[in-house]
This record gives C-alpha cells, structure tokens and sequence, in this order.
C-alpha cells in the first residue's frame, strides 16, 4: 500500500511547509570535525543534519548544532566508532565499546526524540560474535527506549553486516530500528555479483526502515549520485514505505548539491508517474516548483 503523501514544494524544506509531512526530509552527514563549516553550509542550502559526533568530544554537540537548533533545523545522529565494536569476541573490547554507544546515548537525552545510527561488525576483517553484539544491541536499544532515542543498525559493504537477511535478524531479535546505506548496497559482494539487487535490500527491511543513507556507491570514498535511470526505480521503492528520512553521506559540497538534484529529479518522475495520483481529486490544486526552470514537473500531462 503506498502511503499517502503530499505534493511535494522543491523550493522549501519540507519541515517549514504547513500540514506537510516529511516526504522524505534530506539531510546531509556532518562529522563533527567538519561542523564549524558544514552546519552553517547545511543551513544555508536548506539541509537537515546528521551530526556523527567525536566519542572524545560529546560535550560539543550542544555547541555544534547550536545555530541550526536554534531556527529549527531537523537533526539525527550517527555513532560510527571505528574498532569498537560491541559483538567484538573479546569482553573487554565489547564492554568498552559498550560504554562509548552508551555515553552516546546520555549525550543525546538533551535532543530527544531522536535517532541514532550504530554499526556492527564495522571493522569487518577482525572477528565477531552476532549472539553477543546482539544480546548487547538489545541493552542500548532499551536504554535508547527510556530517553527517547530510536536506535538503528545500518548495513555495512563487507563483512556480516553487508547481508541484509542478517542485519534483519539482528534488528528483530533485538528490537533496533534499520538504516539503508544504498551505497553500501549496491557497492556489497553479493550486488556486484548478481545474486541480489538494492529491491531486495528494500524489500526486507521496509517495514523496520527508519532511515537512508544515499550515495552513489563506495570503494575508496563515497561517490555522488550521477544516474538518474538507475537511482529512479530505488527512489520509487523508498518513497513507497514509511522512511521519511534520507541523509546524503558525502562530504564534498558539490557532490551534495548534484546528488540532491538527482533525487529530486526522481521524486518528482515518481509524481508525473502517477505514483501518488489516487490521493488527489484534481490535479489543478497540486503545484509543484523547483529552482531549475529547465526541469519543471507537467502536470498538465499527468492529467492527459
């Protein structure tokens, strides 16, 4: 069943429109290295934030999103903490990194509700126990509950992690919510080698999806998004399911804007599809602009 959604206004984020609901809110991934210049930039080109924060600088969050907070701007979390890995074999390992998702929790009960992103077996090569990180993902995505933090374990391009039945087991058995890294999707083995595609990805973990991360795919760094054909048939598929927020992980600005344009392009072919036509008795109230004249939606079409 697709959802309803409203006709979706390309000059404005959808959070500032009236009555409109998230169809999907765009955000933009800012590591907090990066956060003195990306949150201002963010702001200014009408992006939502997902801030990954430093686990030795928690108490700067506050100060990073401070300004963006402030005019109310949407943010999201991500805790990407490369060799702690709480399904690490070894108890001390896995009990540091215990602590460290764990401090990321209580560093965002100021900004609840929220979400944050979590990762498993991100380090791929080294070794790891799926019993125990997800005995030890039930325990966050608990105490995640009590503050007001949804947690969410994304797929990764290798290891355990790049199979999305097991990144499905691992959020069922422990109630975490899922983030569909599309480039790591498309950029995993099992993709590059036909045995499955990014509908297959779609497919099993619509009903627990709580986020996307876009881009075009990964090998030595993240790619922007160029091909509309491809990414079209993706788009459509995500626009179909409850996920009503998408963050463009890449850190070059251009290739920001130029994926966002990509998106947008297929959300609104998804429109002139008639994808969402049934919600609407006439189509001379659905108005649709867009800050490129040279790509304008025809609705008179969609009526013919």
């Amino acid at each position: 069943m697709i959802p309803s959604r409203q006709p979706i206004d390309l000059d404005r984020p959808s959070w500032q429109l009236p009555d409109h609901p998230s169809d999907p809110v765009i955000a933009v991934s800012v590591p907090a290295r990066d956060a003195q210049t990306l949150v201002p930039w963010a702001m200014s080109h009408r992006f939502a934030i997902e801030y990954t924060p430093d686990i030795s600088g928690m108490e700067r969050i506050s100060d990073h999103l401070k300004a963006s907070r402030r005019i109310g701007v949407p943010e999201r979390f991500h805790g990407r903490y490369y060799g702690w890995d709480i399904g690490h074999p070894d108890n001390a390992v896995s009990q540091a990194a215990m602590n460290i998702h764990r401090k990321t929790l209580k560093a965002l009960q100021g900004w609840c509700p929220t979400v944050v992103t979590f990762h498993l077996h991100l380090r791929w090569d080294e070794p790891f126990d799926s019993e125990k990180a997800v005995d030890n993902l039930s325990l966050l995505v608990e105490e995640g509950k009590r503050s007001g933090v949804t947690v969410c374990i994304e797929n990764l391009r290798d290891g355990e992690a790049s199979h999305p039945e097991s990144v499905l087991s691992w959020s069922q058995r422990s109630g975490a919510g899922i983030t569909l890294d599309i480039g790591h999707a498309i950029s995993c083995p099992r993709v590059c080698r036909g045995e499955l595609t990014v509908q297959d990805f779609i497919d099993l973990f619509a009903d627990r999806l709580e986020e996307v991360h876009m881009y075009g795919y990964e090998s030595d760094r993240h790619y922007p998004v160029t091909d509309v054909e491809r990414f079209a048939p993706i788009v459509n598929s995500l626009l179909q399911t409850r996920c009503s927020w998408w963050t463009i992980e890449l850190s070059d600005p251009q290739e920001i804007l130029s994926t966002r344009n990509v998106l947008l392009t297929c959300m609104k072919e998804a429109i002139e599809f008639r994808q969402y036509l049934p919600r609407y008795r006439t189509l001379t109230d659905t108005t649709i602009s867009t800050a490129d004249p040279n790509a304008l939606c025809q609705c008179v079409q969609m009526a013919m």
